[in-house]
């Protein structure tokens, strides 16, 4: 399976990106909007871990301009706690929305194995 793991917060990235390469996953990573949409038309992954505080787009957009492409499974990762945000991100058409700071890396693979396509 490919993950996309698109966030601003390199070390987000590089974190995730070394515990998802440890459990068999293929990722591709991007650090901002434009560039998490310009990776995942070309890499078409199965699901994407996205940030809504981003540069240039932000996760919100980014959401939106996959949905109207593509099925592919979209979890929102933020920092923000309000309510409204996590509503707007399920509009935009994620499918789940994840708050960091998270802790327990198991339940994110529970999480992958039970949601992913």
């Amino acid at each position: 399976m490919k993950i996309m793991v698109a966030d601003d917060d390199r070390d987000m990235v590089d974190m995730l990106s070394y515990w998802l390469k440890g459990h068999g996953y293929d990722v591709v990573r991007a650090f901002d909007g434009e560039q998490a949409v310009k990776r995942w038309r070309e890499t078409l992954p199965d699901l994407v871990i996205l940030d809504v505080q981003m540069p240039k787009l932000d996760g919100f957009e980014v959401c939106r301009q996959m949905r109207s492409e593509t099925n592919s499974m979209v979890l929102i990762l933020t920092a923000h706690d309000r309510e409204d945000d996590e509503i707007r991100g399920l509009e935009m058409g994620a499918d789940d929305y994840l708050r960091k700071p998270f802790s327990n890396h198991h339940s994110w693979t529970d999480y992958i194995r039970c949601n992913a396509p």
